[in-house]
């Protein structure tokens, strides 16, 4: 298993913008962006009779969003 090294601008009080993004991006790679952000859109389980689009729509979400 291979690591990346990820570098983020430093905040330095003027680039709030530049870090903010890269900051973010950096959380959704980590897959703990939902946290921070506060998601509460977690989609309702499944039916029996649940099409294979939205299984694979919740199982998506549980994917990126159900690691905490």
């Amino acid at each position: 298993m291979s690591s990346t090294t990820i570098t983020i601008t430093k905040f330095n009080g003027t680039n709030y913008a530049q870090w903010a993004t890269e900051m973010g991006l950096l959380l959704e790679q980590k897959q703990v962006y939902g946290i921070i952000k506060g998601y509460n859109d977690k989609p309702e389980e499944q039916a029996a009779n649940a099409t294979a689009t939205e299984k694979a729509a919740f199982k998506d979400w549980m994917n990126r969003h159900g690691v905490a």
